[in-house]
C-alpha cells in the first residue's frame, strides 16, 4: 500500500439548508474535534453526533502534501511529543508509525538585525524600518547580550504563569477569562515584552512552530495551557520537535474521519459556525453560514 492516502472522496454532507437535532454537536473536524467524537462513540450513538467543519476536509491544522516521487510532507502540524499519549495511542490504533526526527547540530534562528543602531533600538524599544531590513542567521547563544537577558526573562515570567495554570481545568486559573480574550501577540507587546522586539519575536516563532499559526490568533491561556502540560518553554522547542508521523499527521486525521463516517458519525465540510446560543427551553444551537441550524 503507499506511504500516504491521496485525498479521494468527500466525506458525507447534508444539504446546506437542512436543520437537524442531535445530542452532541462537535464545531471543528480536527484531530481535538475526531478524537472526542470517537470518545464520544463510547457511550453514544453514532446518529446522535455530528462534526462541522468550516473547511472542505478534515483535519484542521494538519495537512500533508505530497512530493512527485509520493514521499508525504507535512504543510500543516508537523511533531509528536513522546509524552502525548492519547496521540501515540490513536497512531496505533491507525497503524501509522512514528520516525526520530533529526535534532543534532545547532540550531539556527533568523531575526533582523541592524548593527548598533539596530541592537540600540531593541534596547530602548524604538524600531524602525531601517533596523528591521537585513535579515542575519545567528544562534540564540549569538544574540546581543541585552536581547538574550530579554528572552531569557520572558521565557521564566512565562513558565511561571504556566505553573499556575491547573492540569485539564484552565479555566478555573487565576484570570482566565482575561488571558483567555487576549492573544499571545497581545500579551507580549502589553506586558511581556513592549520594549524588546526580539524576544517578542523568539516566543512568537514558538507559538507558531507549535500551532501552525500566527502568535496573534492563540489564546494567551491556550498557550500557557500547553506550557504546563509538556512542561515548560524549553520542552516545547526541544522534547515536544523529536518525533514525526512517518506517514505525515494529516494521515492521521483523515483515518480517523474516514473511521467516524464508516461508524454512522455525520461530518459537515464547508459549514462554518458563525452563531452558537443556549437557552433554558431550547437547549444548544449552533448556526452555519449556509443556513442550517442544529
Amino acid at each position: 500500500s503507499p506511504l500516504i492516502e491521496r485525498p479521494s472522496a468527500r466525506f458525507r454532507m447534508t444539504s446546506a439548508a437542512s436543520s437537524s437535532s442531535y445530542k452532541v454537536i462537535i464545531v471543528g473536524a480536527g484531530l481535538a474535534g475526531l478524537s472526542c467524537a470517537s470518545k464520544l462513540l463510547d457511550s453514544l450513538d453514532p446518529s446522535d453526533v455530528v462534526i462541522v467543519e468550516a473547511l472542505d476536509r478534515a483535519g484542521g491544522r494538519t495537512l500533508t502534501s505530497c512530493l512527485p516521487d509520493d514521499e508525504p510532507v507535512d504543510v500543516g502540524a508537523c511533531w509528536v511529543c513522546p509524552r502525548q499519549k492519547n496521540v501515540h495511542r490513536l497512531l496505533r490504533e491507525h497503524g501509522l508509525d512514528v520516525i526520530e526526527q533529526q535534532t543534532s547540530g545547532i540550531r539556527v534562528g533568523v531575526r533582523s538585525a541592524g548593527g548598533l543602531s539596530g541592537w540600540l533600538s531593541r534596547a530602548f524599544g524604538r524600531e524602525t524600518t531601517a533596523t528591521t531590513t537585513t535579515t542575519l542567521f545567528t544562534t540564540l547563544r549569538g544574540l546581543p547580550a541585552w536581547d538574550l537577558i530579554q528572552y531569557t526573562l520572558l521565557t521564566r515570567r512565562v513558565n511561571r504563569m504556566a505553573r499556575a495554570i491547573p492540569i485539564g481545568r484552565p479555566w478555573d486559573a487565576k484570570g482566565a477569562e482575561r488571558l483567555d480574550s487576549s492573544s499571545v501577540m497581545a500579551w507580549l507587546k502589553e506586558e511581556g515584552a513592549p520594549n524588546n522586539s526580539t524576544a517578542r519575536g523568539l516566543m512568537a516563532a514558538t507559538v507558531q512552530s507549535v500551532f501552525c499559526a500566527d502568535a496573534s490568533q492563540i489564546s494567551m491561556l491556550l498557550f500557557l495551557t500547553v506550557i504546563a502540560e509538556e512542561g515548560g518553554v524549553e520542552v516545547l522547542l526541544e522534547e515536544a520537535q523529536t518525533q514525526r508521523v512517518a506517514q505525515g499527521n494529516g494521515t492521521l486525521s483523515r483515518r480517523l474521519a474516514a473511521s467516524l463516517v464508516e461508524r454512522g458519525v455525520e461530518i459537515r465540510l464547508g459549514a462554518e459556525v458563525v452563531e452558537c446560543s443556549h437557552s433554558a427551553t431550547d437547549g444548544a444551537t449552533v448556526a452555519t453560514r449556509d443556513g442550517a441550524r442544529f
